[in-house]
Formats: structure tokens, C-alpha cells, sequence
């Protein structure tokens, strides 16, 4: 729906300067709109933002954020101020409505809108639903919070175009009329309980994403995410659920319920009354039981798209996986380097470690986290023979894991492959896949899995015969 009247002709702010707040601010310009931009960190910091503000005339203020937000129609805001934030409740008080980047972009995106979410497999399936549209012809462009924020592709989509959007539960928090045509909720595992208070409300964060969808519009889910409880989910859409053929059957799920599932080891569909076969498991390009479940959240959003099976096929037998997601870096002495730095919570390291060959030696840490690491103890005793923590939370995870399995500290990545590369024997597999954000000691999962690809090549640089891999 084009909304750019409820753009044009207003004063409206803008909470930081990151990517979402400055995508935001140039569809804000575009539309006839006045922007105030304003951030809490310093001029120093920002230089290259200010440096485009000012060649686009917008009016901004750094060093904190001040009332001057408050004399605005309403404010964007970006996905990292939480809704506890001083000036979100000053914003409140005053009445003025705030709104997330996703949401002012959906009201004016020309193309169809299909929204990922979840906690753990959001990009990887993003990127697959993008690799299929294009097999089949289509025009796709991937978003959110994966690449450039969805407000920077209205210009570029046309109204026959998919905007395929990775949404986090920081961005659902302030939408009013955000409605994907197709919504998926991949799976709910504890994240980001700091900023949520519970698992409780990060799942009702997660369900937002539906709340607006109507009886033409999509809802794909896990039938076998224990937490998500697809069955009891209340939506106006209409609900395609995906997973084994075993669990579909025993949720009594009606077959014009079922999006792709698994039957035996091949993905299939039911088209026109048929089962028919996708493909084997063995033949995705992007191996792994996790990469299981995205290919048939993809495909499933796919098919309500209309994207013909052997588009699908197509696409699936090409996709190699995302950066920092299980990704195969090089073996050194027979020792294989794995570097899942995407996973930032528990339920996506437990994933890992169950994906790659044991015996594994692990690296651990980061931000200190209310996820409970406990949950990791089970798979660790079975396949883990060493940990190294780092960061924040290494004392959380020694307290956690500390019986199971020998836990060691390191105050740099370095270190910490380092150490594991010294214990490791041909055969194992040194897994970064840390359970924990990064920030306590890096920019973000992008820079520490890079830290980590630094270091193994440091030590593949002393021997002969080491082979990068990658994927």
C-alpha cells in the first residue's frame, strides 16, 4: 500500500544514525518529508553520517537525544533503543507515535512483502526464498535485517517484485500496520532474554509479525518447534506448516495445511492431489539438519508464491550456505575449522554442534547473556572434547559446562584457537559457535567470525599442505 501521505509535509525523527535510521531518513527525504535525525553518540564517531546529512539538508544532533524530538509528527526508531529508553517513554508520555524502520518502508513498498523470522535461521532461509525467485525468473531483492534495510529497496522494487525481509524481534516491536503476504516463523529458542524480560514476551514479539495479515495473506511454521506451539498461533491468515511427515500426520495437519515436508530423506510437495519429490537431503548444496528445515521454510513460502517445483530444485542444488553460518573454513593437519559466529544464542550452538564431526573442540562466550547455558551440556558430553570461553559470559558457560567438559579461558580469539589447535588431532573439528552477541569484545558476529578466519589462517600459514575450503 503507498502511503507517502503519511510522509509528505511532516517533521519526523529519526533515532540513530545506523543503517535502518539512515535508510530511513533518505525515503523520508524522497517522500516530501522533513527529517531530525538524532543520535546518542558522539560527532567523532559519525563522521561519515553527518558528512550525508548535510549534503541532504537534514537538521541533526549528536551527544544524546534531546526534546527537540518531541516537537516532531512521530519518530522512527532504530532496531537497537529498546523500549525502556528515557526518550522512548518521554515519547510516550508526549504522546507522539514511534514507529520501526520495517514498518514505514512496508507502507510504501510497490512489489509483495514476505518476512522472515525466528531465532535461529533467519538469513540462511532469507537468502535461500532469494536464490529460488531468481531461479524461477522472478524479481527479488533480500532485506531487513539482512543487508540494506527494507526502506532503501522502495525505490528499487517494482510492483511485480519480492522483497524478501529477514525481521528481527527488535524491529516488531514498534509496528502498526506492518503485514508480510507471507510470513514465516522458522522456530523460538531463548534470545535476547536482556532485552525482552522473558521468553514469554520474546515469543509475542516474534508473533507480531502475523497480527496484521489478513485472509488472503500466508502464515508458514515449524509444526515441530516446541517453544513456537504453531497449533495454538492465532492469526487471520491462512497457516502452511512445514516438517516431517511424521509430525504432520500426528498433528492430524490437514494436507491443504502442509507446505514442503520431509518424507523419508526427500523434500516433497502435495500440487494438484500428488506427492511429488523436491529433492534428496543429500543433494542440498548447503548440508546440515538446520539447513533441512530453512530449505523447507523457503520452499514452502515459495510455493504459496506460485514458484514452480523445479525452480525450487534448482535453486536448492546451487545454495552454499551464508558467511559465518557452519561455514567451512580450512583443514590444517587433518584438523577441520568450522566458523559459526551467526550463532548467538543457545539454541543456534546446540544446532552446530550436533551439524559438524565430532570429536569437536568448541569456543564458547561473549556478552554476558539471561540465556541459560545448561541446555548445551547434553550435546557437549556427547560430541565436545574441549572448550575454550571467551568474552563476558566465560565464567556463565565454567559454571555451566565446567563438569561436563574441560573449559579453558582466553582473552583473545587467537588465543583461543590457538590453544584448541594445540589439543586437536586429525580428525576433530574446531567449531567457533559461541552462543553469546559479540560485542563485549568485537563490532559485531560479521567481525569476530572475520577474527576467527583470521587466526586459523595464521596458523595454516606455518604449515604445509593446509587447504581453505570454504562454502
Amino acid at each position: 500500500m503507498m502511503s507517502g501521505e503519511r510522509i509528505k509535509g511532516r517533521t519526523i525523527g529519526v533515532i540513530g544514525m545506523g543503517l535502518s535510521g539512515m535508510a530511513a531518513t533518505r525515503l523520508i527525504k524522497e517522500f516530501g518529508g522533513a527529517a531530525f535525525v538524532s543520535d546518542f553518540q558522539s560527532r567523532d564517531k559519525l563522521a561519515d553520517q553527518i558528512k550525508e546529512l548535510e549534503s541532504l539538508g537534514v537538521s541533526y544532533e549528536v551527544d544524546g537525544h534531546t526534546d527537540a524530538l518531541l516537537k516532531t509528527d512521530f519518530v522512527v526508531i532504530s532496531p537497537g533503543v529498546t523500549s525502556k529508553s528515557p526518550i522512548v517513554k518521554k515519547l510516550r508520555d508526549a504522546g507522539i507515535p514511534i514507529f520501526s524502520e520495517i514498518e514505514i518502508g512496508s507502507w510504501n513498498l510497490r512489489g509483495m512483502l514476505l518476512g522472515i523470522t525466528g531465532s535461529n535461521g533467519k538469513s540462511t532461509t532469507t537468502m535461500m526464498l532469494h536464490n529460488i525467485l531468481m531461479a524461477d525468473g522472478q524479481e527479488s531483492i533480500p532485506c531487513g535485517n539482512l543487508g540494506a534495510p527494507l526502506c532503501d529497496q522502495v525505490a528499487r522494487l517494482s510492483s511485480r517484485g519480492y522483497a524478501v525481509a529477514e525481521i528481527s524481534s527488535f524491529q516488531l516491536e514498534f509496528i502498526e500496520q506492518f503485514a508480510p503476504s507471507v510470513a514465516a516463523i522458522l522456530n523460538i529458542s531463548p534470545d535476547h532474554l536482556e532485552r525482552h524480560g522473558s521468553l514469554k514476551t520474546y515469543r509475542e514479539e516474534k508473533l507480531r509479525i502475523t497480527e496484521n495479515q489478513n485472509t488472503h495473506d500466508t502464515l508458514v511454521l515449524n509444526a515441530e518447534s516446541s517453544e513456537l506451539d504453531a497449533r495454538s498461533i492465532i492469526t487471520h491468515a491462512k497457516k502452511k506448516y512445514f516438517g516431517t511427515l511424521d509430525a504432520l500426520d500426528s498433528a492430524a495437519i490437514q494436507e491443504d495445511s502442509r507446505g514442503v515436508f520431509l518424507k523419508g530423506d526427500s523434500l516433497c510437495a502435495t500440487t494438484d492431489g500428488r506427492t511429488h519429490k523436491i529433492l534428496e537431503t543429500s543433494e542440498l548444496g548447503a548440508p546440515g539438519a538446520h539447513n533441512i528445515e530453512n530449505a523447507m521454510a523457503a520452499s514452502s513460502m515459495a510455493l504459496v508464491c506460485g514458484v514452480r517445483p523445479d525452480s525450487i530444485r534448482k535453486a536448492l542444488l546451487e545454495f552454499r550456505g551464508l558467511e559465518h553460518r557452519l561455514e567451512s573454513i580450512a583443514r590444517v593437519n587433518g584438523v577441520h575449522f568450522v566458523n559459526d559466529s551467526k550463532a548467538t544464542n543457545v539454541g543456534a550452538a546446540i544446532t552446530a554442534i550436533g551439524s559438524v564431526t565430532a570429536p569437536i573442540r568448541l569456543i564458547l562466550g561473549g556478552s554476558s547473556t539471561d540465556d541459560d547455558f545448561k541446555p548445551l551440556a547434553h550435546v557437549v558430553s556427547e560430541r565436545v572434547c574441549g572448550v575454550v570461553a571467551i568474552g563476558d559470559a566465560r565464567s556463565e558457560i565454567f559454571d555451566a559446562l565446567g563438569r561436563t567438559v574441560g573449559v579453558e579461558f582466553a582473552d583473545s580469539m587467537y588465543e583461543a584457537v590457538e590453544k584448541l589447535f594445540e589439543a586437536a588431532r586429525p580428525g576433530e573439528t574446531i567449531l567457533l559457535s559461541p552462543a553469546c552477541d559479540s560485542l563485549d569484545m568485537f563490532e559485531g558476529f560479521a567481525h569476530r567470525g572475520k577474527c576467527f578466519k583470521d587466526a586459523v589462517s595464521k596458523i595454516a600459514g606455518r604449515f604445509e599442505g593446509a587447504n581453505a575450503i570454504g562454502n
